[in-house]
């Protein structure tokens, strides 16, 4: 039981384990429920708190996948995509970045994985949507 409504709060503690979160402020027939629901093995949340939880951890899912392919591209990949997208072949952008043809098409082929594209034109979109190169 405790007074802490705050999400971030109330994740933290079910991260370290807790199985219910009970308000201070619960009704006896709350806190009942609580009790029974978490010693079965359970979870149990404040129902006045449950939608306010269920909306961060959501957004929280929604942000982590918007961001997890680009954001998983390290900065030589973003380098190499730019070079790419601007219309250079791997000997070029391997010259220009002194590195390996080789290299420069290990680059390419994760970068594509990452971005679960299969061609040239689909990664130059990217770059331009992205900012990296102009249309």
């Amino acid at each position: 039981m405790t007074i802490h409504d705050t999400e971030d709060f109330i994740l933290e503690c079910f991260n370290y384990g807790v199985q219910g979160y009970c308000l201070k402020d619960a009704s006896q027939d709350e806190l009942l429920k609580a009790i029974r629901l978490v010693s079965s093995g359970k979870t149990f949340i404040s129902p006045s708190i449950a939608g306010k939880v269920m909306e961060g951890y959501l957004e929280g899912k929604k942000y982590l996948k918007e961001r997890s392919s680009w954001d998983t591209l390290t900065r030589r990949e973003k380098e190499v995509l730019k070079l790419v997208a601007e219309g250079y072949t791997s000997k070029e952008v391997a010259d220009m970045l002194c590195n390996s043809p080789k290299t420069i098409e290990r680059h390419r082929a994760n970068i594509m994985a990452k971005l679960s594209v299969h061609n040239v034109t689909q990664l130059t979109t990217i770059a331009i949507e992205k900012g990296l190169v102009n249309s």
